[in-house]
């Protein structure tokens, strides 16, 4: 997630075709800022976080992201219940999810796109080493 903290969203305004670049507004869904905070690590520009409990159409309106970051399975949630709920929220953003050593994520790729064909979806298979080259 190195560069997605300095990310950008560019708007094109019709009317005098200037570009206006915009801050990435995310929200991240399993944990709070506090519970980041907590463990050392620098908030994230532009970011928000919430509890699932708490990601309502009334949530994801307010903060109007442009990406909705989760786990691909957490304790209490997972990626389809997440989509479920943006779909239902009428959410036109796009969502990641994240796992670590996942070793088919085309598969669950696959089952989100059958199952919420609108939803702009991806899994992040992330590590804790990087790969030696």
């Amino acid at each position: 997630m190195g560069q997605l903290g300095n990310a950008k969203s560019v708007d094109r305004d019709e009317r005098s075709e200037e570009i206006s670049v915009q801050p990435l507004r995310v929200l991240a869904v399993g944990r709070t800022q506090d519970d980041a905070g907590k463990s050392g690590q620098e908030p994230l520009p532009g970011a928000h976080f919430v509890e699932f409990t708490d990601l309502t159409a009334e949530v994801i309106e307010m903060h109007q992201p442009h990406v909705v970051l989760s786990p691909l399975v957490s304790n209490g949630f997972d990626c389809v219940e997440v989509a479920n709920r943006l779909v239902d929220s009428g959410f036109d953003g796009r969502y990641r999810a994240f796992a670590e050593n996942l070793p088919r994520p085309e598969l669950v790729k696959s089952e989100i796109g059958t199952s919420f064909p609108g939803l702009d979806f991806d899994v992040l298979v992330v590590t804790a080493q990087a790969k030696s080259a």
